[in-house]
């Protein structure tokens, strides 16, 4: 996937969430966070996983929420760590 189609997903994403579409909201970040890879990706990929975090707090899932909110700053810690060498 490129960057491009991954901002695509997340910005289809963050729309649908917008509408209440919580399980299109999720399937939207979910298949963004699955396409990318190395820094620039992995950065994405955080954003997405902080946004299914945000699907599962409106949901009232507070562990799903909590586990991916920390693969969120898991995966930006990683990204960090590849862009600094």
């Amino acid at each position: 996937m490129s960057d491009v189609d991954g901002r695509s997903l997340l910005a289809q994403a963050q729309a649908r969430l917008a509408r209440g579409e919580q399980e299109a909201a999720y399937k939207a970040f979910a298949a963004a966070a699955e396409g990318f890879a190395g820094p620039t990706q992995l950065l994405g990929g955080a954003h997405a996983w902080r946004g299914m975090a945000q699907v599962a707090l409106i949901r009232g899932e507070y562990p799903a929420a909590e586990r991916a909110l920390i693969t969120a700053e898991r995966t930006y810690g990683l990204a960090e760590s590849m862009i600094e060498g």
